[in-house]
């Protein structure tokens, strides 16, 4: 919260200020002081053991760089829409349905199976692709923009990302976590994303406001100058997802090795038979 603070205030205070400077050293020693808490406690709330799952912290690290582009989408988009297409409330909400029926369709099993034929991890890098070509979209779009196609497509494809990689993404963090972790675990993986895409919405929001006024300086009118803050933000959102695809590939590469869950699964099944 303290974090989130001084980036939001950032806009009035300044980047370099004593205000900014001030609350995000203090948020960063209150981390310090949390894991050093931890280091010594003999039964922490949050082991630090956790942390060398490679599987937990690369998909945790992977699905916060997702959900700052998710949020900048739920956030910005509906500013966007009430504030330079001229949409109402509930237009706006109703604009989102898209999203909406889409995610609900591929939670309904098709992801599942889907997952079962292809692997958690070729079909999250289907879904962050089409999460990217999302926000591209609504970079591109101006005051003048009309909601078919542009938007509505925008939106199908983020329920179709979303549908696609946030169970796979879930899978992988769980994969190599023991089952005594796996309440610690899901609660790690949950708090990181959480905290880290606040935080990432902190700071595009703060991005916008600045090249809102900038372009206001410039002499745009009201609705052009938010447009074009809206734009940057969407911009630096799908650069979110470009590393969120990056961890992906880099750190959650394919591995022989079995996790703990699997291989006593698949001894039991050997067992058996």
């Amino acid at each position: 919260m303290v974090g989130v603070y001084a980036i939001v205030t950032a806009a009035d205070s300044g980047w370099t200020s004593l205000h900014t400077l001030g609350f995000g050293g203090a948020s960063l020693a209150m981390i310090a002081g949390f894991v050093l808490l931890e280091s010594r406690l003999r039964n922490p709330i949050m082991p630090l053991r956790i942390l060398r799952l490679r599987s937990l912290t690369g998909a945790s690290v992977t699905r916060t760089f997702l959900f700052v582009g998710m949020f900048a989408n739920f956030f910005m988009g509906t500013l966007y829409l009430q504030h330079v297409r001229g949409f109402s409330a509930f237009g706006a909400g109703v604009a989102f349905l898209p999203f909406s029926i889409v995610l609900a369709t591929f939670s309904a099993g098709i992801t599942a199976r889907l997952m079962a034929r292809f692997g958690p991890r070729t079909l999250a890098i289907a879904g962050l692709i089409s999460i990217f070509s999302a926000l591209l979209l609504l970079a591109g779009a101006d005051p003048q923009s009309g909601y078919f196609p542009r938007i509505f497509v925008a939106y199908v494809l983020f329920g179709l990302g979303g549908g696609l990689a946030f169970m796979p993404l879930l899978n992988i963090s769980m994969s190599e976590v023991p089952a005594a972790d796996a309440g610690i675990a899901s609660g790690f993986g949950n708090v990181t994303m959480q905290v880290g895409a606040a935080i990432g919405l902190a700071v595009l929001g703060t991005v916008a406001s600045e090249q809102t006024h900038v372009l206001l300086a410039q002499g745009d009118s009201v609705v052009a100058a938010l447009s074009g803050g809206y734009h940057v933000a969407f911009e630096i959102a799908a650069g979110s997802v470009v590393a969120s695809m990056a961890v992906l590939l880099l750190v959650l590469r394919p591995s022989g090795r079995r996790s703990p869950v699997r291989a006593e699964r698949d001894e039991a099944v050997a067992e058996a038979a």
